[in-house]
């Protein structure tokens, strides 16, 4: 199972915050991250947030 199909279908499945390691994507790759979570509109309706740590 995917992490957007677990988000979508799994009850149990509450996500809110997702954390990327900022060593590991490029600043182009992080923002386009950022964009895909803020226009992904999952069918739970939870707002997930991005969260860049270094």
């Amino acid at each position: 199972v995917n992490s957007q199909q677990a988000l979508d279908d799994e009850h149990e499945f509450q996500v809110s915050k997702l954390v990327i390691l900022g060593h590991h994507f490029d600043s182009k790759s992080q923002r386009e991250i950022d964009e895909a979570m803020k226009n992904y509109n999952n069918k739970k309706s939870i707002p997930v947030d991005v969260v860049v740590r270094y």
